[in-house]
């Protein structure tokens, strides 16, 4: 019996494919794996038969996007926990899925923020927990792409349902940007000509709070706080190329806090999609409790 299914939703990134199913495939513990094509051309599919057999894979002949499809393949997963994969990432050791099972052996986790390295921007371990001898909580991760519009969008979608907005309960700090500048040319990639929309060169921040607090923005060389009230706040910061931080803190107390992916300074290629992710506020103490 499978005690996690692997879930991978992948575009045209077949050589990419390779090296992420070839790690799944030498996990100590027995998974199900899930790939699902979101409309390929470049033979994924093809490559998932003929190279990976065990796979469970499920082809569609149109895309409708990795969201939609990431849904699809938590609706049809067998087993009780869901590892998320992206296309062009891969485990790093046997055990990527072994260890953070054993953290839901205490019923108050319902979540693990997986310790990773970002390739492309540095070596630095990313959500790394500050030792190995309990079960750290944690008010932010850094998850997929467009995490933030998807959390957010479920906000809009009850307001639009039921004509009341949804009260504010808990403190949550959205991100969304660019992760290059506008005018930014990319060395490898067809000339782009913005020709729609108010496209500027700034991180969005979209904020629901329980009381009064500030937003602290750190965004490469450019920094800004704002001081705020409670309930829905919108706040644009010119953004710069580097690391992207936002902290919200209350009382000199940090209530949420999260990292997005660096703005580049320079790019191979255009990226037409924003990232987005988030952080709830946490009323939790740090540690939660300590393997025996």
């Amino acid at each position: 019996m499978s005690l996690a299914t692997i879930a991978i939703t992948t575009r045209n990134r077949k050589e990419d494919l390779v090296k992420s199913l070839a790690s799944v495939m030498t996990q100590s513990v027995p998974v199900e794996v899930l790939v699902i094509d979101d409309g390929s051309t470049d033979g994924t599919s093809e490559m998932v038969r003929n190279q990976f057999p065990q796979v469970q894979l499920h082809r569609f002949e149109t895309s409708s996007g990795l969201i939609v499809r990431r849904n699809r393949a938590a609706a049809m997963a067998e087993s009780p926990i869901i590892f998320s994969l992206d296309d062009d990432a891969f485990f790093s050791s046997p055990f990527v899925v072994e260890q953070p099972l054993r953290e839901f052996d205490d019923p108050r986790v319902g979540a693990v923020a997986i310790p990773f390295v970002d390739v492309n921007t540095s070596p630095e371990i990313k959500q790394k927990a500050p030792d190995a001898n309990g079960i750290y909580a944690t008010y932010s991760y850094i998850g997929t792409a467009h995490a933030g519009y998807t959390d957010l969008t479920k906000r809009y979608i009850s307001w639009y349902k039921t004509g009341v907005p949804p009260a504010t309960n808990q403190d949550v700090l959205y991100y969304f940007y660019r992760i290059h500048s506008m005018n930014l040319v990319a060395t490898h990639d067809i000339p782009v000509t913005w020709l729609l929309g108010d496209v500027s060169d700034v991180v969005y921040n979209t904020l629901f709070l329980t009381a009064p607090a500030q937003l602290l923005v750190s965004s490469g060389t450019n920094s800004a706080t704002y001081s705020l009230g409670s309930g829905l706040q919108q706040i644009r910061t010119p953004f710069a190329p580097g690391t992207q931080t936002f902290t919200v803190m209350r009382n000199g107390n940090p209530v949420a806090s999260v990292q997005g992916p660096p703005i580049l300074s320079s790019i191979t290629n255009y990226d037409y999609f924003p990232a987005s992710g988030y952080a709830y506020g946490l009323q939790a103490p740090t540690n939660l409790v300590a393997h025996p």
